[in-house]
């Protein structure tokens, strides 16, 4: 059984009868029956992988829409305190446009994943896993998703000492895992929480 030069497996006919001999009719029926069975395997390989692809391509889009609902909700709960507000504290202001640009960041470390998808997909994917701070990693975050639990009233409390040694993470990997759970944390605990 061979596709396109390679050898995919082999057919042996025996007979049962040893006083029959193979000619040259039961060799083209033989060829012809190996030929449209390599077909039949390689489309059945392919069907496969696109199946493969396809289920890949749908979790990755359903893991960056979830993700990216964080980042939309910080920057739609900025714009609803500008909209409600006459008047502005400055301070505020600059709250606010920082939640904006951290909220932009994580946007565009999303669609970095995207991209890192397609390396995945060609095997040129790599972690780059560096020494930090746990803190340093933690609490953008935190700041990050702080005014959707403020939004509910919820109460963050962090308990994370600043004593811990580096550890070495891909930092914006781990910073969505991270984002993930505090979203989550946040959505599933009632109004006025902790």
């Amino acid at each position: 059984l061979l596709m396109r030069g390679q050898a995919l497996g082999a057919l042996i006919f025996t007979s049962s009868t040893p006083s029959h001999v193979y000619g040259q009719s039961d060799l083209r029926l033989g060829e012809a029956l190996a030929e449209r069975a390599a077909i039949a395997i390689e489309n059945a390989h392919l069907f496969r992988q696109a199946q493969i692809a396809i289920k890949t391509r749908e979790d990755v889009l359903a893991i960056v829409s979830h993700d990216l609902k964080n980042p939309l909700a910080n920057i739609t709960l900025a714009v609803e305190v500008f909209r409600r507000s006459d008047q502005i504290d400055a301070n505020l202001v600059l709250e606010f446009a920082n939640k904006i640009q951290r909220s932009a960041h994580a946007m565009e470390t999303l669609v970095a994943d995207l991209l890192d998808f397609a390396r995945i997909q060609n095997g040129t994917f790599s972690v780059v896993a560096t020494p930090h701070k746990l803190n340093h990693i933690v609490m953008p975050v935190i700041n990050q998703v702080r005014g959707l639990a403020e939004a509910k009233r919820q109460t963050l409390d962090i308990d994370l000492p600043t004593t811990l040694p580096d550890i070495a993470v891909d930092v914006d990997r781990v910073g969505r895992v991270v984002a993930n759970l505090l979203s989550n944390a946040i959505k599933f605990t009632p109004q006025e929480g902790k």
